[in-house]
């Protein structure tokens, strides 16, 4: 008997059209949580390295899929850094995980003449009508999509935060953070005023990706901001910080903890001399 999560990536790994692929992972709804990208990211680079066409789709599917979920930062990078998706399909894929409360996948036509898919409700007629599949958009998704739509255009920053306002607090966190990501394409009081944004955001990730912003031009401000923070790790993440500093220039608390922990230097003990 073949265990299910083995026949599941000898699937994956042997599709041998895209179509395939898809047909698969919408009709195979699998929990396993893959360790890695690898077989997701082989799967796409076989099966379009030289057929770009429905690249696009492809990586909708995968990135969307339950079974990458552990994964889905990285998988998204290795994606994009594979080179088959051009700047332009890139930008639709960012679109798409960015502006939408869902992403529509839509169905193949051909799904719909085999029967593969049904309509139950409403006339369907091909080439007019478009049926699809919708997919949850995962947080890391959403925080890559807002750092490439704000980095290739930077004016657009205020629009991704008219769009955090829209969303569920964790596609929110992730969006902002995303945003911090691409302050450096943004003018300087934008930067700054974004920074200070993060600073007092909700959420202790997005403060914190903020926090470093800081700390690159005031590390002693962000400093003082992650000892006072209410996360523990922004606050380990400080004394980390402050630790680096030369003890004269560290705030007085981390000064007295640094002395507290210096060893007790022992009187050198008096040599014996030849002449005793």
């Amino acid at each position: 008997m073949i265990l299910p999560w083995l026949e599941d990536s000898a699937r994956i790994s042997g599709a041998a059209t895209p179509d395939a692929l898809w047909r698969y992972l919408v009709g195979n709804v699998h929990l396993r949580a893959m360790p890695n990208t690898f077989e997701a990211v082989s799967a796409f680079q076989r099966l379009h390295r030289d057929r770009p066409a429905h690249a696009l789709r492809t990586a909708q599917l995968i990135c969307t899929d339950l079974r990458w979920r552990r994964v889905t930062a990285p998988l998204i990078v290795d994606i994009e850094q594979s080179g088959i998706l051009d700047d332009r399909a890139l930008d639709q894929l960012a679109d798409g995980f960015l502006w939408e409360d869902t992403l529509a996948w839509p169905v193949p036509e051909q799904w719909l003449r085999d029967g593969t898919v049904r309509v139950r409700r409403g006339n369907h007629k091909p080439g007019r009508t478009a049926v699809v599949i919708d997919r949850m958009i995962p947080p890391p998704l959403r925080r890559w999509a807002a750092a490439r739509v704000v980095g290739h255009q930077p004016r657009r920053a205020a629009d991704v935060l008219d769009r955090i306002g829209g969303m569920d607090a964790g596609a929110g966190d992730a969006t902002m953070a995303g945003l911090l990501d691409a302050t450096a394409s943004l003018p300087p009081e934008a930067r700054v005023a974004l920074t200070e944004l993060g600073c007092a955001w909700p959420n202790g990730t997005v403060r914190l990706r903020a926090l470093k912003l800081l700390a690159e031009t005031d590390r002693e401000a962000a400093i003082r901001s992650a000892a006072i923070d209410a996360s523990a790790t922004v606050k380990a993440w400080g004394q980390k910080l402050a630790s680096q500093l030369p003890l004269r220039d560290r705030p007085a608390e981390d000064r007295a903890a640094a002395e507290r922990q210096q060893p007790t230097r022992q009187a050198a003990a008096p040599q014996p001399s030849l002449f005793d």
